[in-house]
């Protein structure tokens, strides 16, 4: 694979990556398997988006963008109902 088809393969890879937090963003993350799955590919994103060249993606305003996306879907994991109720109990312990 020459390093030109290696950069677009990337690309298309964190394209594909990033339609599915797009979906994470519109879901109820009140499943905790959902969650954990959410996290894999946020995790999975970030590393391709260090691999990937900008070049290859259209421009470095297209990746200034895409280094948001993580940063909107881990606030949602945060305050995620799930989450709000592990924080209370754990409150709950410490009292």
């Amino acid at each position: 694979m020459t390093k030109a088809e290696l950069g677009l393969a990337t690309v298309q890879q964190l394209y594909l990556l990033q339609v599915q937090l797009f979906n994470v963003l519109d879901m109820d993350l009140s499943d905790p398997d959902l969650q954990k799955e959410a996290k894999k590919q946020t995790r999975e994103f970030e590393t391709l988006l260090k691999e990937a060249d900008w070049r290859y993606m259209g421009g470095e305003d297209v990746y200034e963008e895409l280094t948001k996306l993580p940063v909107e879907v881990k606030a949602k994991l945060k305050n995620s109902p799930v989450v709000e109720r592990t924080k209370a109990r754990a409150h709950k312990q410490r009292a």
